[in-house]
C-alpha cells in the first residue's frame, strides 16, 4: 500500500471506527463481538485496499462489510445454538452413561490388545479392527493364513481368560462380538 492509500486508510479508520462499531453493536448486542467484527472488517479492508478503486464508496463498503460479518456471525451462532439444543434433547442421561461405559470398555479392550506380542497384536488389529480377512493379513505380513488364524485364536483365548479374571467381563462382548463371525 503506498503512502497516500495508507493515509486514506488511517483516516477512514480514525474517523469511522466508532460509527461502524455502533453499527455492529446494533446487530450484535455484545460489545466485544462488535469490536472484533469491526476490527476484522478493517483488517480485511486493509489487506484488500488496492482492490477498491472508487474512494467515494469506501464508507458504504465498510458498512456493508460490517453488516455482512454480523449476519455471518449470527448465522454461525444460530447453527451452534441449534446444535447444542439438539444435543440436549437428543441424548438422555442414560445414553450418556451408556456411551461412557462403552468408551471405558473400548479403552480396556485396546489396553489388552496393546499388551499382546507385536505380531499377534498386528494380526488381531488388522482382522478385528480394520476388518481384513485372514488371506489379506497373511499376504500383508508375509505369513501363512493358518498362522493368522492361530494368532487370532490364541489372542482371543488369552483376552477371554483375562476377562474372566476381571470385573469388566462385558468388554469382550462389546468389542469383539461383532468380529467373532470370522
Amino acid at each position: 500500500m503506498d503512502i497516500e492509500k495508507e493515509k486514506t486508510f488511517k483516516m477512514l479508520f480514525e474517523k469511522h471506527y466508532q460509527q461502524l462499531y455502533q453499527h455492529a453493536l446494533s446487530f450484535m448486542k455484545d460489545e466485544e463481538t462488535a469490536k472484533d467484527i469491526v476490527n476484522d472488517v478493517f483488517l480485511f479492508f486493509g489487506e484488500n485496499f488496492d482492490r477498491f478503486s472508487n474512494s467515494t464508496l469506501y464508507l458504504s463498503l465498510l458498512y456493508t462489510l460490517v453488516r455482512n460479518h454480523c449476519i455471518d456471525h449470527l448465522r454461525h451462532y444460530d447453527v451452534e445454538d441449534k446444535y447444542i439444543q439438539y444435543l440436549k434433547f437428543a441424548f438422555t442421561e442414560e445414553d450418556i452413561d451408556y456411551y461412557t461405559q462403552y468408551q471405558e470398555l473400548l479403552d480396556e479392550a485396546f489396553k489388552r490388545l496393546n499388551a499382546l506380542p507385536k505380531q499377534a497384536r498386528e494380526v488381531v488389529y488388522a482382522c478385528l479392527v480394520e476388518g481384513k480377512n485372514y488371506k489379506e493379513v497373511a499376504e500383508q505380513m508375509g505369513i501363512s493364513p493358518n498362522t493368522v488364524k492361530n494368532h487370532i485364536v490364541q489372542s482371543l483365548s488369552k483376552m477371554r481368560k483375562e476377562t474372566e479374571n476381571s470385573k469388566k467381563k462385558s468388554f469382550y462382548i462389546v468389542f469383539f462380538y461383532p468380529f467373532l463371525v470370522l
